[in-house]
């Protein structure tokens, strides 16, 4: 799941984010790539646990629906979600390096798409039909949201650019 979510943290979907002043925030000055590089893997070490246990859960549904814990899944993906949308909001803020403007929007953007993508699985559970949480779990699992295919397209980008965003 980490390697599913991989793109989606890189995108900063942390509780906290970068904004303001030195260097960082959509009014102020640009980042530098160092600069820019230190604050996403800052906010990727901060989603990291949740991230796990988000994944754990979804890996948990995909391979054994009739053992799910549907309400946990259901609560586990409102939290995460909660948490994207204000990293969302946040990682907007930033000032990439002029260089990987287009890339930090297509990441934004596509986080927040991401983050969308994850009404069904909620809804689902929530309903707690099984089957249907199952599949949205596998789709999660396999990578067959357009958003995951995005972000995926879009931090091969950064990195054939020569960011290091993992931390």
């Amino acid at each position: 799941m980490r390697l599913i979510l991989a793109p989606i943290a890189l995108a900063s979907l942390a509780l906290a984010g970068c904004g303001g002043g030195d260097g960082g925030g959509g009014e102020g000055d640009r980042l530098t790539k160092a600069g820019y590089e230190q604050a996403i893997q800052g906010l990727d070490r901060k989603l990291s646990a949740q991230s796990t246990e988000f994944g754990t859960l979804v890996g948990e549904l995909a391979r054994e629906p009739a053992k799910a814990d549907l309400k946990r899944v259901e609560t586990e993906t409102a939290d995460f979600q909660e948490a994207a949308r204000g990293a969302v909001d946040e990682y907007a803020k930033i000032n990439p390096p002029e260089e990987v403007d287009d890339l930090h929007d297509r990441l934004t953007t596509g986080t927040g798409e991401f983050v969308d993508d994850l009404d069904e699985l909620r809804e689902t559970a929530a309903d707690g039909d099984r089957d249907a949480a199952a599949a949205e779990a596998n789709k999660l699992q396999t990578g067959e949201f357009d958003s995951i295919k995005e972000l995926s397209k879009v931090t091969q980008e950064f990195i054939a650019k020569g960011y290091d965003l993992k931390s």
